[in-house]
């Protein structure tokens, strides 16, 4: 499929395939910063809704951004950490937008997340994969055919809850996030940057056809050594990247308006710092083919 725009001379094309429109962002202002890090598409959803707005006012304000530039913007529904609403009629409300076929997915889902210190504070957040609230959204995107984008920390339990999760759900597609060398691994403190196990993917993988990653960075990238050790792609990470190329997709995550504001075209140049290190067809496959495809395979 041919890209909607330009990229800027000597950037890799890419498809984010994990944003997030914020409360009093401009959809001009989203295209703006994608057309400045080259980034041709963008996967939208919803990131922290105000407590105060009605049950849906997020969903409504992506497709208001989506009507208003639909070869750039991928409208996700945010079902997810809306359980203050009575579950039966926060699952029929989910039901009653992917009927709509409006919406290409949902996410991001917060299996467990861990708690983000201040200025961008973020709590945590346990919603184990194989619980029915989970269960049940895994079920609505098999039937209306629209990926699950989740947040998972690695842990033998995590680890073992969405085995079981996928086993129930072999037509499900479920995108894991921020699957990358610098990945936490046990704990939110800085001792635990770059403790993600390639290998504990791989078992996955060989697992389940149906489970797919992105590599977007998280809450690692406050301990991050930037200029040095983590440009580097770890051979056991690239060896992971190759062996699964059709599995992997590049993508940015911006989940606060200091992100949006100050790190969306150094994560878009993070992702192709990554990817140069790849061969040619597996760079191009993260970059923007796989995230295509996804959206786009039948069940």
């Amino acid at each position: 499929m041919p890209l909607p725009t330009e990229t800027p001379p000597g950037l890799l094309p890419l498809i984010d395939a994990h944003g997030h429109m914020i409360p009093n962002l401009a959809a001009e202002t989203i295209i703006s910063l994608m057309d400045q890090a080259g980034i041709q598409k963008m996967v939208l959803m919803f990131n922290r809704p105000p407590n105060n707005w009605p049950m849906g006012r997020e969903d409504t304000v992506v497709l208001e951004a989506y009507e208003k530039y639909p070869q750039r913007i991928i409208p996700f529904l945010l079902a997810a950490n809306r359980l203050r609403w009575h579950y039966p009629l926060f699952e029929s409300y989910v039901e009653s937008q992917l009927k709509t076929g409006k919406f290409k997915g949902m996410g991001e889902f917060m299996v467990k997340h861990y708690a983000c210190p201040p200025p961008d504070t973020a709590p945590a957040i346990t919603n184990p994969a194989d619980s029915p609230y989970m269960l049940s959204m895994m079920r609505l995107g098999a039937k209306y055919n629209v990926p699950l984008c989740i947040h998972m920390e690695t842990t033998p339990e995590t680890l073992a809850e969405l085995d079981r999760a996928l086993l129930a759900n072999k037509r499900t597609k479920v995108i894991w996030a921020h699957q990358n060398p610098v990945k936490m691994g046990g704990g939110p403190e800085a001792q635990y940057v770059r403790k993600g196990d390639p290998d504990q993917i791989a078992i996955l993988m060989d697992k389940h056809s149906n489970l797919y990653a992105d590599i977007s960075v998280g809450y690692e990238s406050l301990f991050c050594d930037w200029k040095g050790r983590d440009r580097q792609l770890p051979e056991r990470w690239k060896n992971l990247y190759e062996k699964y190329s059709d599995r992997f997709v590049a993508a940015i995550d911006s989940p606060t308006r200091t992100v949006w504001e100050k790190g969306i075209l150094f994560r878009a140049n993070w992702n192709r710092n990554w990817l140069s290190q790849l061969t040619p067809n597996t760079a191009k496959k993260l970059a923007y083919e796989n995230i295509e495809r996804i959206l786009s395979a039948k069940p």
